[in-house]
């Protein structure tokens, strides 16, 4: 036989121009490679008048099957020729009027696929019209939904990486996108019908990447709790007060659309309507919403609970976004971080110690997490180091700079394994002399001694404390308590007291006593012809570390806010002198705790007297539950009330003993509250995993579903499968059903067994815990960190003082905004301010004249606009509705400015000018004022020529102004104020009509 391609011949019977055709193509993928040469025998299988048709013309007419059998052995398979070069084309006589040609290429022409058309239901019902005869409808069958096990398979794929969407056996893309949509659309049913009950509803809110993404947490009257996603606001919105301000309204209305983002939609979208109702309920509800500190998110929250005068879509002019909203809650999760982060970096020598070992890019943990080589000798001389702590070796130090708090891990095994890192920095200086990695690891053993080991360990110590409280801040929202929060602060506070203003760290079990039996017995490094042998020091830095950390602590969990409040409703904590009252005994509650209810009583429009008798009324009850039951406070709390309400249905008196309507309302604000956005936090993590860049072009609603549908659980799914079969049968049409094996998942993680003289690393970590728990339940508590005055207390460490210090006095003004401040905290007038220093003021109260007006303003703004305070009516804070202006400004001292005042101008406005030259002189001013003409005239040329000569300013009378007109920047005092005094935007409260 010859060598070659062999050509299959066109068989007996096919036309010649079919012939020709199949032996001179050359065309890929044309039709005639799959039924060109056998075209008679396709025409004769596909007959118009198949045992499909015969079987639908079963009731015809004898008219209608005489016609029938005049075209039996007709084909309904035709042909054509077209293009350049020529393509055949093969289709159905029949249904071509309507689709054209439809076999097109060698796949699509294949016999299968040709067979299937000739039985298909569509083609059947178009010969039956040929015939003149029209098929009875028949009862349409019942739509089949893909079902529980498919509907699982494709949600545990796309939690992996949302942009896989083909699941094999199961779906592909649009099969996939639809259970998809299902299963959000089923979710957020619920979550519509839980906020239309809801009486409570707190917002969680945060923005990353051009996207703002809301959370909400509400309660209804049983005390309920329903946690969800409202949804994401990608790229068309302003990031400023105003702008997140109407963000949020679109994310609730596109919440309050059912059936939004569904696929296959074309124009459907304008069709959808708004449940108007809903979305003016949630408006109503809301009382609080948790926000990060930035200054555009707490503006915009005092913009949505104002009337807004400035144009806002779906608002009227003058309405409020959340009329009855009370609360600002920053988050805790943040705060608690900054108890770590701050106070370390504070201090000089603290900071240069987790910069040399940890953090710097020269520091050998940096060496080994970045190399793959020296990453493997770590693993190597962990397994065989001999005075490591733990029995488990490590294979990393797990360095990876993502946030502080994950610095706290390679701090703790860099001191538990000491002996591997200096083997490692030995090795690089021997085998990789010459490198950058050698003078590095030879810096760093240079640099070793035993203060700075002692430092290290006891900053381990010190931050796995502050881990503890930033874990526990950073669980579910379901975990994090208000009313818990007070005690884990407390723990901390209690614990770092203990170990270093008492110096029992040194005893307890931890990573110091590990480090001080290492340097207890001598240990010499041999590197370059050098020997350096270690000793022990003492170390009084983490003194001052605590120090600042409680400061830190003060003011990140102000005592004189609402939610600080909310300790008096934890029931699940014993509180001796709370506990040992009988629930009639309202006149001996102690002080503290009266002062928080009063707090509530206030914030939440309750009357104070009413609120202790009922709050004492049920706590013993409640109190019964948590014991009994181990549950949580909001459990608790829900099952004493509800044994109140059973048993007013037998007897009416004993509801009438036992009201409880004051005490429902702060329940039902505090169920709602929700002090960390750290589900935020993880839902923009989840999304940067898997939305990845190349799908970030989703459309918006696309993008928040998959937002919300990340954000869901698989017993959540499970929960909710009759509503995911609904949707689909109501949207969709029948499924094909796929196969497809289960696959179990997940074994236990072996974990590394201890040995008889070392225990595993997890182990060490638990039992130096509880060591310390238990030494602080034992002992009174600890003095609180007190002030160092001794050489150890820098200008550094003071600075942090002051800031802290600082932001708990602006806490406090938003805790008087806010109404949760109590008349006698009210520590914070305006005369005693103004009178006091008029330069030194955060907040003044006065009128806002000369703010719109070309007038000159009033010395008090002046001083407040350089000192960048805030500038407010006094009805805004007095009257207590808070609806007038509130204007922030930016503090124009940081821009560097020369300034001269003419001696004209300082004789006749000599309060504004005495503002001027005193804002100049205070500490950390850019402000230069020069007396001379003649100077400031040539510094004002030397800037000119350097392009800056904005920097150098003056301020005349009206009358030399004109004469000054020709030399650029010389204000009278209303363009002074114009051009240098400037509004924060994102802070003020934009109430203000035009700004």
């Amino acid at each position: 036989m010859a060598r070659g391609k062999w050509k299959r011949q066109p068989c007996k019977g096919t036309p010649e121009d079919v012939r020709q055709h199949v032996t001179s193509c050359k065309t890929e993928d044309c039709a005639c490679h799959s039924a060109g040469h056998r075209l008679p025998s396709l025409q004769e299988k596909c007959q118009l008048i198949s045992p499909e048709v015969l079987e639908a013309l079963q009731e015809a007419p004898a008219e209608t099957l005489a016609k029938a059998q005049d075209l039996l052995g007709v084909s309904w398979l035709n042909y054509e020729f077209q293009g350049e070069p020529q393509r055949m084309l093969l289709g159905c006589s029949v249904c071509s009027g309507d689709k054209g040609v439809q076999f097109t290429t060698q796949q699509a022409a294949a016999a299968n696929k040709l067979s299937r058309h000739g039985s298909g239901p569509e083609h059947v019902r178009n010969v039956c019209k040929l015939l003149g005869y029209e098929v009875p409808t028949q009862e349409t069958a019942a739509v089949r939904w893909p079902g529980a096990e498919v509907v699982l398979q494709v949600f545990r794929q796309l939690q992996g990486d949302t942009t896989d969407r083909f699941v094999e056996g199961v779906s592909a893309e649009k099969k996939t996108s639809r259970i998809e949509w299902c299963i959000v659309e089923a979710t957020r049913e619920q979550w519509r019908e839980s906020l239309r009950n809801a009486v409570s509803i707190s917002l969680l809110r945060d923005e990353r990447h051009k996207r703002v993404l809301l959370r909400f947490r509400a309660v209804d009257k049983t005390l309920q709790v329903t946690n969800g996603v409202l949804g994401q606001l990608k790229g068309d919105y302003s990031s400023t007060a105003l702008g997140l301000t109407a963000a949020t309204l679109r994310v609730i209305r596109e919440f309050a659309t059912p059936g939004l983002a569904r696929p296959g939609m074309k124009g459907e979208e304008l069709q959808l309507e708004v449940d108007e109702s809903l979305v003016q309920h949630i408006r109503e509800c809301v009382l609080s919403t948790t926000i990060d500190a930035a200054g555009n998110e707490v503006a915009a929250v005092q913009d949505s609970a104002a009337p807004l005068e400035v144009h806002c879509q779906h608002l009227a002019e003058g309405e409020t976004l959340f009329p009855n909203h009370k609360l600002i809650v920053r988050d805790r999760a943040h705060g608690t971080r900054r108890v770590l982060e701050r106070p370390w970096r504070a201090d000089p020598f603290l900071d240069a110690v987790m910069t040399s070992l940890i953090t710097g890019s020269s520091s050998v943990t940096q060496l080994i997490e970045h190399s793959f080589d020296f990453k493997q000798w770590f693993s190597e001389a962990s397994k065989a180091s001999m005075t490591r702590a733990v029995a488990t070796p490590f294979r990393n130090l797990r360095s990876a700079l993502h946030r502080y708090e994950s610095l706290v891990t390679p701090l703790s095994r860099f001191v538990l394994d000491l002996e591997a890192v200096l083997a490692v920095a030995t090795r690089m200086v021997g085998e990789r002399a010459g490198t950058n990695a050698a003078h590095c690891a030879e810096a760093f053993l240079d640099a070793m001694d035993s203060e700075v080991l002692l430092t290290a360990a006891l900053l381990a110590d010190a931050g796995d404390e502050a881990l503890q409280l930033i874990r526990w801040m950073d669980q579910d929202e379901n975990v994090v308590d208000a009313a818990r929060a007070n005690i884990q602060v407390k723990k901390f506070l209690d614990s770092i007291r203990l170990l270093f203003n008492e110096g029992r760290v040194l005893a307890i079990k931890g990573h110091t006593q590990c480090m001080l039996t290492w340097l207890s017995s001598p240990h010499v490094l041999a590197y370059n012809s050098k020997v350096k042998a270690l000793e022990v020091q003492p170390l009084v830095q983490l003194q001052v570390w605590a120090a600042l950390a409680e400061e830190t602590v003060k003011a990140e969990f102000p005592e004189f806010e609402a939610v600080a409040a909310m300790r008096v409703l934890n029931v699940c904590d014993p509180w001796p002198s709370l506990d040992a009252l009988s629930s009639s005994d309202s006149e001996n509650i102690p002080p503290d705790a009266c002062t928080d209810l009063e707090r509530l009583a206030q914030s939440f429009d309750c009357n104070f007297a009413a609120l202790k008798v009922e709050w004492m009324d049920f706590r013993g009850r409640a109190r019964w539950h948590a014991v009994k039951s181990g549950c949580t406070n909001i459990c608790a709390w829900k099952k004493a009330i509800d044994e109140s309400q059973e048993q007013c249905w037998e007897r009416r008196e004993t509801a009438a003993r036992h009201p409880c309507q004051h005490l429902n309302v702060v329940l039902c604000g505090y169920a709602s509250t929700c002090i960390s956005d750290s589900a935020l936090e993880r839902s923009f993590s989840q999304a940067a995993a898997k939305i990845p860049a190349s799908a970030r072009h989703l459309h918006p609603q696309k993008e928040s579903l998959r937002m919300s549908f990340l954000a869901l659980k698989e017993d959540d799914v499970r929960s909710r499968m009759e509503v995911v079969a609904n949707l689909w049968k109501q949207h969709f049409g029948s499924s094909r059903q796929g196969a497809f094996d289960r696959i179990d998942q997940g074994r236990a993680k072996p974990t590394k067994a201890a040995t008889e003289d070392r225990e595993c690393y997890r182990e060490f970590i638990k039992a130096r815990r509880k060591n310390v728990a238990e030494v602080v339940q034992k002992n009174a508590p600890a003095e609180s960190a007190s002030v160092c005055d001794g050489d150890a207390w820098l200008e550094s460490h003071q600075k942090e003082l002051e800031f802290n210090r600082d932001k708990r006095k602006k806490r406090k003004f938003e805790a008087l905004f806010a109404g949760a401040l109590l008349e006698d905290e009210m520590d914070l007038t305006l005369g005693w301010t103004w009178a006091a220093d008029p330069c030194s003021a955060q907040i003044c109260l006065t009128d806002l004249s000369g703010v719109h007006s070309d007038g000159v303003p009033t010395s008090a703004i002046w001083a407040a606009a350089m000192q960048g305070a805030w500038v407010m009516s006094p009805a805004w804070a007095l009257g207590g509705d808070y609806t007038g202006p509130a204007l922030k400004f930016l503090p124009p001292l940081r821009t560097k400015r020369f300034l001269w005042i003419s001696p004209d101008l300082a004789e006749s406005a000599v309060a504004v000018c005495d503002v001027l030259r005193r804002c100049a002189s205070t500490a950390g001013s850019k402000w230069i004022v020069v007396n001379d003409l003649e100077a400031w005239l040539e510094k004002k040329q030397d800037l000119t020529q350097k392009s800056n000569a904005a920097a150098a300013i003056a301020a005349v009378t009206t009358e030399e102004a004109s004469m000054y007109s020709d030399v650029p920047h010389v204000f009278d005092l209303s363009g002074f104020f114009q051009f240098v005094c400037r509004l924060d935007k994102q802070k003020s409260r934009l109430a203000l009509g035009l700004l």
